[in-house]
């Protein structure tokens, strides 16, 4: 190893990018898909602009992001060549700018103050107000090897959910989620800058909890006591070093101490980039997949000091709007780095540091218009902006990472509740069409006498299941449980009154009550108990056709709903369709007893099969029985009184 580490820097790093070329499948190597078709001619020369100009911007914010981090300002030159290089061979997105990031950098160097730190607090009143005061500064060998060891596990974490597919979670990271976890990290990153920006000294952690407050609650507190004004001494760079430092094997002893943050970042750091990435893909219409990119790009970055970075957004977006083609950009990026590495690195000793933190903080002008842009987001969509807000809230008042992590629960929850107010409707059919359309939302939609085609807009699920049957009720205006009770309750009042006439009959104890429904016309008689409005649409309806082309998915529990939805309209002798069933739908159907309670030819292809057999069994009713004969339906009810009489009528027999 020790000869390895006495060669040419230049010399190791051409071996391993060949190394990796060798090694790895080509399907992992994107360039070989876009550089043999690359424009020369067209292409070249807005690459060429695009990285000077990138660089120029990159220079001053390497050097401000390798300070945030802890560590000597070079090392984020150092990070803006080796991971980018790295990526030029494995990167998907062709305008994605990566290198140093200013809310990862913050990221990490809050990692590394927590663990180097000798003086943890001091217990004075001071400090009981304000946080932990750092009473001397992290060995800057011990910081880098600590920003290397991170780098390498974010990396590691990151090629393993590659691996993994976990790409596929992204789809969970909303436009909102991403647009609230930015525009919280760039509050702290703001305020991680006013000690360099205005002098002040001991400016307390701003990644602990509520620290934010804590923050301005104690500056104000301290300035109105004691009239502290501030000192105008102002802090250069200092020298640099010229070239690259030899790799090295981070020292993983330390593991311990940062493996959770490193799982952290990692997880920011993609959500960061893969965000930026998407935006650009979506404009210029190609596809990106950057688990392994961003990863190997880490791990490799990590043997050269290089600290955890991803995409800059004012970089990212620079490199868009200035016509940027592919990955060359980045080729040029990385050579004017190299010069400026190896030979203009020294011009910056005499830098002021304020200068440096001001580029931070006006880098990420971006992601603070957020915050005002919240309130058109609200006219928008309230959910999105709640998504927003309480990722944005969670991250500014706790921190990065329990923020990240709130607002993805709460996007989820989201998901669940909407499903849960699902719309519902009855639909009609368009005159001269097939087609079938909301009553309530197309003028035009009539609805087919007798019949009732029911929609039900949201996967059919165990969170929903019971809003299914109601909404069924309410839309069709007819509640089966209930009508069979008033029945129930109409036959215990009859007997009730018979068994005053004739007390010596008894009825057996689990009788069949055959109840005589018209569908037309019902006449009750002089001791029958007349039966509300839900018992006279029942005489209309003869058939309910549930739409299932809207549930992408059901479960058992989704299941069972539409067999007690069958089940209860046939106790009032209505018929349930069931229509335009997707084959998942139908899949789960099969893998359950869902056809051991309803028949299978109550299945149709479409709505328009479904309504032509409805219409056809009515015809054959009206034939059988004619306008004004009883059409039977037969309820079992279960016994009411054992000491119970029968009816006195031998018909009723």
């Amino acid at each position: 190893m020790d000869e390895f580490l006495e060669g040419n820097h230049i010399l190791r790093l051409i071996y391993m990018i060949l190394f990796m070329f060798i090694t790895c499948n080509y399907s992992r190597l994107p360039i070989i898909g876009w550089l043999p078709a690359y424009n020369w001619h067209e292409d070249l020369w807005r690459d060429v602009i695009s990285g000077i100009m990138i660089s120029i911007i990159y220079i001053p914010q390497g050097l401000a992001y390798g300070l945030m981090v802890g560590i000597p300002p070079i090392y984020g030159i150092y990070t803006g060549i080796v991971g980018p290089l790295i990526y030029i061979f494995l990167g998907t997105s062709r305008h994605a700018s990566t290198g140093a990031f200013a809310i990862v950098a913050m990221m990490v160097g809050s990692v590394i103050e927590r663990s180097v730190t000798e003086s943890r607090l001091i217990n004075n009143e001071t400090d009981r107000l304000c946080c932990s005061e750092i009473t001397q500064k992290p060995d800057a060998e011990k910081a880098i090897q600590l920003s290397s060891l991170i780098a390498f596990f974010v990396g590691v974490v990151q090629v393993v959910l590659g691996f993994l597919h976990a790409g596929l979670l992204a789809v969970w990271l909303s436009d909102q989620l991403v647009e609230g976890l930015a525009a919280g990290a760039a509050v702290h990153v703001f305020a991680s800058q006013i000690q360099t920006m205005t002098g002040v000294r001991n400016v307390p952690l701003t990644s602990e909890m509520f620290g934010i407050i804590r923050v301005i609650f104690s500056i104000v507190l301290c300035y109105l006591a004691t009239e502290t004004s501030l000192d105008l001494h102002l802090h250069i760079v200092g020298d640099i070093d010229a070239g690259m430092r030899a790799p090295f094997i981070p020292d993983f002893s330390e593991t311990g101490q940062i493996i959770y943050s490193a799982f952290s970042i990692a997880i920011v750091s993609f959500v960061i980039h893969i965000a930026l990435a998407k935006l650009t893909a979506k404009e210029y219409n190609y596809q990106i997949n950057e688990w392994l990119a961003l990863g190997t790009m880490h791990i490799v970055a990590s043997f050269f000091g290089c600290f955890a970075g991803g995409s800059s957004l004012s970089r990212t977006i620079i490199s868009a709007k200035l016509g940027s083609r592919s990955q060359l950009t980045t080729l040029v990026v990385v050579i004017i780095l190299l010069i400026i590495a190896f030979g203009a690195a020294p011009l910056f000793k005499y830098l002021p540091k304020t200068i440096l933190s001001c580029i931070v903080v006006v880098a990420m002008k971006e992601l603070y218009t957020k915050i005002c842009w919240s309130r058109m987001l609200f006219r928008e969509s309230t959910v999105d902006f709640f998504i927003f807000l309480v990722t944005f809230t969670g991250v500014v008042l706790i921190n990065i990472n329990i923020g990240l992590a709130i607002g993805i629960v709460f996007a989820l929850l989201t998901v669940v509740l909407r499903s849960q107010w699902a719309e519902s409707t009855c639909m009609g059919r368009i005159p001269g069409t097939s087609d079938f359309k909301g009553i309530g939302h197309y003028r035009t939609a009539m609805e087919i006498s007798g019949i009732k085609v029911f929609r039900f807009d949201a996967p059919l699920y165990f969170a929903n299941a019971e809003l299914f049957l109601s909404s069924m009720h309410s839309a069709t205006g007819l509640d089966p449980l209930n009508i069979v009770a008033k029945l129930k309750q109409t036959v215990d009042e009859k007997k009730k009154d018979d068994s005053i006439v004739k007390k010596n009959e008894v009825v057996d104890r689990d009788e069949e009550i055959q109840l005589t429904v018209r569908r037309h016309s019902i006449q009750p008689s002089k001791r029958d108990v007349e039966v509300n409005k839900e018992a006279e649409d029942l005489i209309q309806l003869t058939h309910i056709i549930v739409d299932c082309s809207s549930f992408p998915y059901i479960d058992l529990m989704g299941v069972d709903a539409l067999a007690r939805a069958h089940a209860e309209y046939k106790a009032i002798n209505i018929t349930v369709f069931f229509a335009c069933c997707k084959v998942a739908v139908r899949q789960m159907f099969e893998y359950s007893n869902f056809y051991d309670h309803v028949p299978k030819s109550y299945m149709f292809v479409s709505l328009q099969d479904a309504v032509a057999q409805a219409q056809y069994e009515q015809q054959q009713d009206t034939r059988v029985g004619g306008s004004a004969e009883a059409v039977p339906s037969k309820i079992m009810l279960p016994s009411i009184n054992p000491d119970a009489t029968q009816s006195s009528s031998a018909g009723d027999k």
